[in-house]
């Protein structure tokens, strides 16, 4: 008797079931599959849109949905949308492959118009055969929603967008090589929208920017995530309220700049902050380049500031910046401060803290 019969007659006797050799609960009334609907779902080739998207309808404010290891082939994108408040998706790890086939929104939960609450996905792998211009975790409207244990690569053009979010978490998310945004976010408006990465979340190698801030974020905490792209991190839009970059948050540039704030994307009086965090420019770009315009008031406490050819930090903003405990090398041309800029620090000649 082989292995896999071992295994299949053990789980068999404990009244679990396997599923391309992955062990998983025996159905129950607790959580559906696509296999519930599909029993060919989870095989590389099949197109399993419509098994996959009834078990995200049957999910919908109730039971688990869950994805067993295996390939979920879609041509038109999974998807559910609607008004609900309540949805947990939980794959069985990175063996649990949600995979693209043509130019589509890999996974989209909500349609833009009604809410969406309540919302928890988990444990997946996302991937394209070919790039397309669209978003693997598409969540339009949602007003609160985790992400963990997520990982993105393959062809990936925006890892995760987010347009009209509410709450957004997201715990050891991985973005790998996009073409374009790892992570994209765009409040509901208000000021209202929250949106946290922790310190396992890593998002590299994209072609444009690691996160993109995008307007209407009433506060963006980045918290130890490692960044490394063309772009680390991009606010703009307009009427983001607050963007804290916690200890060891770093924000790499492979050739331009770390950290880009652009004009008045953060509402007057609002903040930045870099507690401990850390922004450097691999190539010939700015550590961080705030050019905000706006009355913001910065905070860099115990951060690391780095440029290889050009200026750690630029700060071009009529507010007020502290600077204290931090460590700016100055392989580049130094820190520039703009006009009518109230600079507090005890290493450079501004005013006393």
């Amino acid at each position: 008797m082989n292995g896999n019969v071992l295994i299949r007659t053990a789980c068999a006797l404990l009244g679990l079931t396997t599923v391309l050799g992955a062990a998983r609960p025996a159905q129950s009334a607790d959580y559906v599959t696509p296999q519930t609907y599909d029993a060919t779902c989870g095989t590389a080739g099949h197109d399993c849109t419509s098994g996959f998207n009834s078990m995200l309808a049957a999910a919908v404010g109730g039971v688990k949905a869950y994805v067993p290891c295996g390939t979920y082939d879609t041509n038109s994108g999974f998807y559910v949308g609607g008004a609900f408040n309540g949805l947990t998706v939980e794959g069985a790890g990175y063996c649990a492959t949600l995979r693209g086939t043509a130019q589509v929104n890999l996974l989209t939960i909500g349609d833009g118009v009604h809410g969406t609450g309540q919302v928890k996905i988990s444990n997946l792998h996302l991937s394209y055969t070919s790039s397309a211009p669209d978003a693997a975790l598409y969540l339009p409207l949602t007003y609160e929603t985790t992400l963990k244990n997520l990982w993105m690569d393959g062809n990936i053009y925006n890892g995760i967008e987010a347009d009209g979010f509410g709450l957004l978490s997201a715990y050891n998310v991985h973005v790998n090589s996009c073409s374009n945004d790892g992570i994209i976010v765009r409040g509901a408006g208000g000021l209202n929208a929250e949106f946290y990465m922790d310190p396992a979340s890593i998002v590299a190698g994209c072609a444009q920017n690691g996160v993109h801030v995008a307007g209407d974020a009433g506060g963006v905490r980045i918290d130890g995530a490692s960044i490394a792209n063309n772009i680390g991190l991009l606010v703009d839009g307009s009427a983001n309220r607050e963007i804290f970059l916690g200890t060891d948050s770093d924000m790499g540039s492979n050739q331009w700049i770390n950290v880009l704030v652009q004009p008045y994307a953060i509402s007057s009086s609002g903040y930045f902050m870099c507690v401990g965090c850390w922004a450097d420019a691999a190539q010939t770009g700015y550590g961080v380049y705030i050019n905000q315009q706006g009355g913001l008031h910065g905070q860099f406490t115990g951060a690391k500031l780095n440029s290889n050819a050009s200026y750690p930090f630029v700060w071009l903003d009529s507010g007020s910046v502290t600077v204290s405990g931090s460590v700016v090398d100055l392989n580049g041309a130094g820190m520039y401060f703009g006009a009518g800029s109230h600079v507090c620090s005890a290493n450079i000649g501004g005013q006393a803290c």
